[in-house]
């Protein structure tokens, strides 16, 4: 049987999240930073070869999933993610060059998406990755939601109408005075 109630004696029904219909978001760099800017963090999903576990820090691509060496081994599997937000760095890209059987090396001004993994924060950065624009389908697939208030937030009286933008800070600022 499972629980109906939360360890803080809350009922499941108060604590539950709701929000509109989801939509996804253009294929665009411009759409997705423009999304992100208004709405804040979105869902994405990807395809994670097996260099992905192995993540430290800097910006991730994947040769697997552009053009892996002959010979090379890599699995893939889906994986959805959070995309935060988006920054440039630096990047040394190592690419196999089939003709001359060899490494080739080059360093790009590479523009890159931040997420949020959920593999803890042992992993990556602290949980955080950036990764490549246009690599594993990660910018090709953004859904997204806008939240409602659950029934439990809305105002007695109100009818099933959001609170004014006053009532939400007075419940934010009371609520993070709760979790400090």
């Amino acid at each position: 049987m499972c629980p109906k109630a939360c360890e803080d004696g809350e009922t499941l029904a108060k604590t539950k999240h709701f929000g509109t219909k989801p939509y996804n978001v253009p294929h665009n760099v411009t759409a997705i930073k423009l999304e992100l800017l208004v709405n804040g963090p979105s869902g994405t999903q990807m395809t994670v070869y097996s260099d992905f576990g192995s993540y430290k820090s800097g910006v991730y691509w994947t040769s697997c999933g552009l053009a892996p060496p002959l010979g090379t081994k890599c699995q893939a599997w889906g994986h959805a993610v959070k995309i935060l937000g988006w920054g440039h760095d630096m990047v040394n890209i190592t690419t196999w060059d089939n003709v001359t059987n060899s490494t080739k090396h080059t360093l790009q001004d590479t523009e890159y998406w931040i997420g949020a993994n959920s593999w803890s924060t042992d992993w990556g950065e602290g949980g955080f990755f950036r990764i490549m624009h246009n690599v594993v389908g990660f910018d090709s697939a953004i859904g997204a939601q806008h939240p409602l208030p659950s029934p439990s937030q809305l105002l007695p009286g109100s009818h099933g109408q959001r609170p004014s933008a006053e009532e939400q800070l007075r419940r934010a600022h009371e609520l993070a005075a709760r979790y400090q």
